[in-house]
């Protein structure tokens, strides 16, 4: 769960993302087109360095890997989460209705 005060730093993120990956917007016909166009634009910026930080973004990015947990053995089944219900005591749900 993210906190409010990492709000601008994932603001700042969509920013470059949008900035440096979809401007000027790419040209394509189809989307497998725009798939591959995205990735050599990915791969070309891991060359790149991140202002304030030590090394490439790729060299980061394999150090971040090598840091990874591996992918559970068996792939999450979301079905068998349980159901849930929330007991809505009986004055909140008349300010509902009359609000």
């Amino acid at each position: 769960m993210r906190r409010p005060n990492e709000k601008g730093a994932v603001e700042s993120d969509v920013r470059y993302g949008r900035q440096n990956f979809l401007v000027p917007v790419p040209q394509v016909r189809e989307l497998e087109e725009l798939n591959a166009e995205l990735v050599d634009r990915c791969r070309a910026d891991l060359a790149g360095q991140s202002r304030g930080k030590v090394g490439l973004r790729g060299e980061r990015l394999i150090e971040d890997q090598a840091a990874f947990r591996p992918l559970p053995a068996a792939p999450f089944d979301a079905s068998s989460m349980p159901q849930l219900s929330v007991a809505v005591p009986p004055a909140a749900r008349k300010e509902a209705r009359s609000g």
